[in-house]
């Protein structure tokens, strides 16, 4: 315990005066003397006189009176009581001394348990300019002041077409971005754009239209706009809208995202002549991550290089998607001949002959994230975002980032039920409103055919289910059927909860969704193109304060409690005891057909693999 041990210097009265023997003491208690006691009228003494030279010192005669023992003990006492206060004065200074050591010892080590925490300052992080100053677009849907003959430019074809198509006016996000780019033959360098707005308000046309004007002025075919989105639905509903608005026009386009084969693909890309050369058959293409890139290393002819817009829908989702590394095929395949890459503005960009790459950015939840926008590459990026009246006025431009906004004409609910009663809260939600269109979000594929194949045994409603389970051909047919009517209510992943325009009345999370984004583009399938739609998220009693922190992050204080009490549930119960009989039966017997199914599989392979056996022994 010794090398614990502090060991501070104190300075001791005892050990000065114990080592001295009495005569020392005695002498200096006579000197004292014979400097304060008052000296009698009698003569001086003489001065000792010593033998020293002038200017040496002189040992000078220290007179002292003659004391008896009683004053021996005064003087005695007295010199203690001095030498005390001395000690004290001295210990005093140490101590001053040590204090003052210490406090200059504090800022380079500091005292656990001495020093009081401080509270440290929340660290803002330091965004690009060009995203804390968008430019702010209004989301109000209804808003009837622009009429599609007002933008300057638009060819009278695409005005025609917008009319047969029952559009007669333009959405705030169309008004701000479509003149942005028809600006085709612009001699300088067109900046970047990013467009964040909510789900329903127009994005797809904001870029279909001004693809279709521009690359119709180009008459040998090339493929100059590419349009990225992450999943075969989405790229199926783009291409019908270009297929809607190229009638008139010369512009050609081509749809590779795996729903054909790679061979018919590729054959509606590019062509063969007589002298063995290829050429490109089309002027926009539209595509999935996976498939572009299975085109771009595959397809003998397919060229990138005279590439002029590239539009990456859902832009956010499609970042995130790094397993086929799409991007940088992108940039080798645009710029393996040479081309410039344009990053910044200078004299050298500006000299370059070759028309630069444009690069457009949507999405209702657009990342704020420098770290993955970066890897774009954008240049001189410019911001449009879309919020509500009342954000414009309350809150400054910086706030708008990363914040996630709804179609007002969205109305938003909450209903707390009991697990084993949600079938039920769901039908009774679809009868009592009345809706004729429903799409219904689940958490999982398992529990997605599981509700589907519930609510069609309670009897009341037409349900269908659509999750990756099901083969691309059979979700396009479960659409269709959606859409004409036949199904009632369509049971989902959240697959499905991006870009999809079916016309949903409403939209019920069956389960709440862990994520703001998620929640977004969930009740983003209603309430568009300034429709009226509803959203239900039906929750249990323990869910709720991660519900109100979920609207918390989304800024959304509008959603209202609707209140199902369980007797208004009882006409169903019986049905529902039956349902979940026949759900139990129905649910055995496909497991049991999918075993045998596997079974037969390895069987075959089995066969397989001892027939070409056989036949390679009897060639033997």
């Amino acid at each position: 315990m010794g090398l614990f041990t502090v060991n501070r210097f104190r300075p001791s009265v005892e050990s000065n005066v114990a080592k001295e023997d009495k005569k020392d003491i005695i002498d200096q208690l006579k000197r004292k003397a014979a400097l304060k006691l008052p000296v009698s009228d009698e003569k001086e003494p003489k001065e000792y006189m010593s033998s020293k030279k002038d200017g040496e010192p002189k040992d000078e005669k220290i007179l002292v009176p003659e004391l008896d023992e009683e004053g021996l003990e005064k003087l005695a006492k007295t010199a203690e009581d001095e030498n005390d206060d001395e000690v004290s004065a001295n210990e005093a200074v140490v101590e001053e001394d040590f204090e003052l050591q210490v406090q200059d010892l504090e800022p380079a080590f500091t005292l656990l348990g001495e020093v009081a925490t401080k509270k440290q300052k929340p660290v803002k992080r330091v965004l690009p300019y060009w995203l804390t100053r968008p430019s702010v677009i209004s989301s109000n849907l209804l808003n009837k002041d622009l009429p599609v003959e007002s933008i300057p430019g638009l060819n009278k074809i695409i005005v025609s077409n917008l009319k047969k198509n029952g559009i007669n006016y333009f959405f705030p996000v169309q008004q701000h971005v479509i003149p942005r780019l028809l600006d085709y033959d612009s001699p300088f360098i067109p900046n970047d754009l990013c467009v964040s707005a909510p789900t329903g308000s127009g994005k797809t046309l904001a870029f279909v239209l001004p693809m279709v004007q521009n690359l119709s002025h180009f008459n040998v075919k090339r493929v100059r706009a590419l349009v990225i989105l992450p999943v075969h639905d989405l790229a199926v509903q783009v291409y019908k809208v270009f297929s809607h608005y190229v009638d008139g026009s010369n512009v050609k386009v081509a749809l590779i995202s795996g729903y054909t084969s790679f061979m018919a693909e590729r054959e509606s890309l590019v062509r063969e002549n007589k002298l063995g050369q290829t050429y490109s058959l089309v002027d926009v293409v539209v595509a999935t991550p996976g498939r572009l890139v299975d085109h771009i290393e595959k397809t003998v002819g397919f060229d990138l290089t005279d590439l002029r817009y590239l539009i990456i829908d859902e832009a956010d989702r499609i970042l995130e998607e790094t397993h086929s590394d799409w991007l940088t095929h992108i940039e080798s395949a645009v710029y393996k001949k040479g081309r410039t890459k344009i990053q910044a503005l200078t004299i050298k960009a500006m000299q370059c002959i070759n028309p630069p790459l444009q690069k457009l950015l949507f999405s209702a939840t657009l990342t704020s994230n420098p770290e993955k926008l970066k890897a774009l590459k954008l240049f001189q990026p410019e911001l449009y975002t879309s919020v509500t009246t009342t954000q414009v006025d309350n809150e400054p431009d910086d706030k708008f980032i990363g914040r996630y906004t709804t179609p007002e004409e969205l109305t938003e609910y909450y209903c707390v039920s009991d697990s084993t009663l949600k079938p039920l809260v769901v039908q009774h939600l679809v009868l009592t409103n009345g809706w004729k269109s429903v799409l219904c979000f689940h958490s999982s594929r398992v529990s997605t055919h599981r509700l589907s194949v519930l609510l069609n045994s309670l009897g009341r409603l037409k349900a269908g289910e659509l999750s990756a389970d099901l083969s691309k051909q059979d979700r396009v047919k479960m659409i269709e059927e959606f859409k004409s009517g036949k199904i009632q209510i369509l049971v989902s992943t959240d697959a499905m909860a991006r870009g999809m325009d079916l016309g949903v009345e409403a939209v019920i999370s069956y389960d709440p969704p862990l994520f703001p984004k998620n929640y977004i583009h969930r009740v983003g399938r209603t309430a568009r193109a300034g429709k009226p739609g509803t959203a239900v998220t039906i929750l249990l009693e323990n869910q709720l304060s991660s519900f109100e922190t979920l609207m918390a992050a989304v800024k959304n204080t509008n959603v209202l409690q609707v209140h199902i009490e369980q007797n208004e549930l009882f006409p169903y119960e019986e049905e529902f005891k039956t349902a979940l009989e026949e759900v139990r039966n129905q649910l055995t017997e496909e497991e049991e057909s999918k075993k045998k199914s596997i079974l037969m599989k390895r069987k075959g392979s089995k066969q397989h693999d001892n027939m070409s056996k056989f036949k390679k022994r009897k060639v033997s």
